[in-house]
């Protein structure tokens, strides 16, 4: 099965990859660290693995 992930999804990862919090990449891509949350949440209930 096909894992499904959105551009949007990604963008997150990466800005809290590069950035070492969520906070700091949640001002970075200008939204709110919870939808940064959800949406890693979201990706790692799909890949069944943890992220972060």
């Amino acid at each position: 099965m096909p894992l499904r992930f959105t551009f949007r999804q990604l963008e997150y990862v990466v800005a809290v990859g590069e950035a070492g919090s969520i906070a700091k990449a949640a001002k970075q891509v200008n939204v709110s660290p919870p939808s940064i949350s959800a949406s890693i949440a979201q990706l790692e209930a799909e890949f069944g693995v943890q992220l972060f």
